[in-house]
């Protein structure tokens, strides 16, 4: 059996990345780009993505849809988060620079030749070795009609149970996506690194709702939703006060704000408590035990 995908060379100035790139369907239409693997310790996306472009090898589409499974190669490959040619992560960078650091690079490549020329794009993301999650859809209201009217229509027909919608900050990537007729969704599913199918199928199921919502499928979105969804109208963030060690307290519910969220612990053993910084919900928090200042520890849905 033939794989869909070919191998793009790519110049990061320290190195050149093979990045692994799918696509399917005519030039008329819609387009639609799916990605995982910007950070390169994040699995289950990009076991979704894998598994999606070999569903849309035998579907018909009415349109354009560009799927890479794994983004950040050289991070996949060395097993980290950040692009181990400069500590950076991709993901924070939008749009990057062809003559910038190998992440700049990286970037620019990806906005340039496909996400700038997209209606939208899907990214798919999960929890890492040292991180739990409550599974979401995060999208943002940009003040650009078109992309606020699909991200609008993605919380009102996506399966999903939590989603989060914040203002996009000017300038922010999905602000400036959003200029440029591209709508930006975030999708979290899966935690600790692992590959389960269960968190597999929700970003399958977020991939093939937005084609759907896109009229590049015939297949329906699913219908009628499972749950309630829950939308989060913001992220409060706990982050570390210095270097140390992290002792973070059993998380489940709601929580009030000033709840304890666990222990921020010198090296010399000198503790000290860390509280929630908002009422909510925990929707991604660091489980373990070493902490870098400024690191996030946990993010809280604010309704």
């Amino acid at each position: 059996m033939g794989s869909p995908f070919r191998l793009v060379r790519v110049d990061l100035g320290a190195a050149k990345a093979r990045i692994p790139v799918s696509e399917f369907g005519s030039g008329t239409g819609k387009r639609f780009l799916v990605t995982a693997g910007m950070d390169g310790d994040e699995y289950a996306g990009i076991e979704a993505a894998y598994a999606l472009a070999q569903r849309l090898d035998t579907e018909e589409i009415q349109g354009r849809v560009t799927v890479i499974p794994i983004v950040n190669v050289p991070g996949f490959e060395s097993e980290t988060s950040a692009n181990p040619l400069d500590g950076r992560l991709p993901k924070a960078f939008f749009p990057g620079k062809a003559t910038g650091t190998p992440t700049e690079r990286l970037v620019d490549w990806l906005a340039r030749t496909y996400a700038l020329q997209a209606d939208a794009w899907l990214d798919l993301h999960d929890g890492a070795f040292a991180e739990r999650l409550r599974p979401f859809v995060w999208t943002w209201e940009t003040g650009a009609a078109a992309a606020d009217a699909f991200t609008a229509a993605c919380l009102a027909k996506l399966p999903c149970e939590r989603f989060v919608r914040e203002k996009a900050a000017r300038g922010s990537k999905p602000s400036r996506l959003a200029e440029v007729g591209c709508a930006y969704v975030l999708s979290e599913s899966g935690e600790r690194g692992r590959r389960d199918p269960e968190a597999i199928a929700r970003h399958l199921c977020v991939a093939e709702g937005i084609m759907a919502i896109l009229g590049l499928s015939r297949t329906p979105t699913p219908d009628p939703r499972p749950l309630t969804p829950r939308t989060f109208r913001r992220l409060s963030y706990l982050s570390a006060p210095a270097d140390g060690l992290w002792r973070p307290v059993p998380l489940s519910g709601t929580l009030r704000k000033g709840d304890l969220l666990g222990h921020a612990v010198s090296v010399d053993g000198k503790a000290r408590p860390l509280r929630s910084p908002a009422t909510g919900v925990p929707l991604w928090w660091k489980e373990t035990m070493r902490m870098r200042k400024g690191e996030v520890l946990c993010a809280i849905g604010v309704e």
